[in-house]
């Protein structure tokens, strides 16, 4: 069994009605048989149960919260839920509750929902069986299609559990219309409308000289209604069947969506696409589709993007790293152009555009197309997320790109970077920096870069102790704190990262220091 319906049941006396959802409908008092027979019906036509004709159903659980009131006044007696369900050879399982009147009772019940969809969903005994849950609110106590929601998410935690519909038949947003019962039946039932005055009798003879034939068009029909003013036992409602599961979906992409604002992590919102994907491609509703694909774009470009950061993917040339699996701001830029293309065009699902306009303005700093200032956000979204280590790597290579850009060299040179920047860098450690660290192969003129740059620096003490600490942390880290030294507290790494972050912008900003080595370059 994989298949669960649960539904609560009230204490009002429930009227005749005809339920409807789309184009499929059922008569009865009772919302329960409505649904299972529109959930639960099987499509082969021809399994069609002896009784009343009803169509064969699925197997599957059916478990009905109620309180000792609900028992007495609407389960048990002639014509009743109970004598309902025995048609179908349907036994449900009853889960008595109480009203709710006090914080315990309210506690009570949320116990007892819970435990009536875990128990079901333990049976399966295997991760690879999903128990399929179906949920009716239409009779419950206010406070417990909450419940059910809270529970639902609260029990996905511990089982593979996936929730089909929340369903609320709307009997008081119901309209009356002509019974067709009465156009089907013989001529006592039409005597129910020679009592009314305001009844057109040779209408109504007319209609019996046709045998109250079903096959009477819908303008006679109406015309009956108009002209008698005393409908009952002419009329019944037709009410609609509501699956509020939207806004069930609604919230599951809300805490996604929160979970990668919040942590900077895919893996939910990752795991919810498939999901819904997947139910999509199932589903007949082509605009539902549509959405999860621009959706799926979204996500999976989103992926791309986190996981360049997650491994320091920091180098953006144009020619050199236009995949975006090898770039940072490659993955913004194809990140970028998804979610617009989602807030365009997205159409059933439109309340997701609000969402990613989170993901938008989160993502929103990679937008330059300067390097150092991709080198800058990245080390603020690493400083967020407490990705120390890949801060630390984005904070060294950053410092490269400084120099490269304020000694006007390209920053996407392997020679500017590795060996003009380090050497300049080196400076930090060494007196004699240039003799020890400068390649043989280097051009005087880069020579003298290194020499000058050196020569200004060096006197600058406060850049020099900030390259020191840069270089420090990030070797204690990426050594896994295998130094000479005493490794560094994993404290003094964090508490340290917001104030060197500073520093690098400051000096991204300065031009005195830097307009000095520019002058003895010239």
């Amino acid at each position: 069994m994989s298949k669960l319906f649960v539904t609560v049941l009230g204490v009002n006396k429930y009227s005749d009605c005809i339920y409807y959802q789309g184009d499929k409908s059922f008569r009865t008092p009772f919302i329960q048989e409505a649904l299972i027979n529109l959930l639960y019906q099987v499509k082969d036509e021809d399994k069609i149960l002896d009784i009343d004709y009803k169509y064969k159903l699925q197997d599957f659980d059916m478990k009905i919260l109620l309180t000792e009131k609900a028992l007495k006044i609407n389960y048990y007696g002639e014509n009743k839920l109970k004598s309902i369900l025995e048609k179908y050879n349907i036994t449900p399982e009853l889960v008595i509750i109480p009203e709710g009147k006090t914080s315990d009772e309210l506690w009570d019940i949320f116990d007892k929902v819970s435990k009536t969809i875990d128990e079901t969903a333990n049976k399966l005994n295997s991760d690879k069986n999903t128990l399929d849950v179906n949920i009716d609110i239409t009779h419950s106590l206010r406070n417990i299609p909450m419940q059910i929601v809270v529970a639902m998410n609260y029990l996905t935690l511990f089982n593979n559990i996936n929730l089909e519909g929340i369903y609320y038949g709307a009997f008081e947003l119901g309209e009356f219309h002509i019974d067709d019962n009465l156009f089907t039946c013989n001529k006592s039932t039409l005597d129910l409308l020679y009592d009314n005055p305001n009844t057109d009798n040779n209408l109504l003879n007319k209609l019996k000289s046709i045998t109250c034939s079903k096959d009477l068009d819908i303008d006679s029909k109406n015309e009956i209604l108009r002209k008698c003013m005393d409908y009952r036992g002419c009329t019944i409602k037709h009410a609609p069947i509501c699956n509020l599961y939207t806004y069930y979906d609604l919230l599951k992409w809300t805490n996604a969506i929160n979970s990668f604002i919040k942590c900077g992590n895919t893996e939910e919102i990752n795991e919810l696409t498939r999901l819904k994907k997947d139910q999509a491609f199932k589903s007949d509703d082509k605009a539902y589709i549509e959405d999860m694909k621009l959706v799926s774009y979204v996500v999976e470009s989103l992926d791309k993007f986190t996981n360049c950061i997650n491994t320091c993917r920091g180098m953006y040339d144009t020619k050199k790293a236009k995949n975006p699996q090898n770039s940072i701001k490659s993955a913004y830029n194809i990140l970028s152009k998804d979610l617009h293309t989602l807030d365009k065009n997205i159409t059933i699902m439109k309340p997701l555009k609000n969402l990613f306009k989170l993901v938008e303005n989160k993502i929103k700093p990679f937008e330059s197309e300067n390097v150092l200032d991709i080198g800058i956000a990245t080390i603020n979204w690493c400083i967020d997320y407490n990705l120390y280590q890949q801060a630390y790597t984005a904070l060294d290579e950053t410092l490269k790109t400084l120099l490269c850009i304020k000694l006007r060299l390209s920053e996407n040179s392997y020679t500017n970077r590795e060996d003009i920047s380090n050497a300049i860098l080196a400076g930090a450690y060494y007196t004699n920096a240039f003799d020890v660290v400068v390649q043989e192969d280097l051009s005087d003129h880069y020579k003298n870069i290194i020499y000058n740059s050196i020569d200004i620096l060096i006197k600058e003490k406060d850049f020099y102790n900030f390259v020191k600490k840069v270089k420090a942390y990030r070797n204690d880290l990426n050594h896994f704190g295998f130094n000479k030294s005493v490794a560094i507290k994993y404290s003094d790494l964090s508490k340290k990262l917001n104030s060197l972050r500073d520093d690098l912008i400051k000096y991204s900003k300065s031009d005195s220091l830097w307009n000095q080595i520019k002058d003895l370059n010239q």
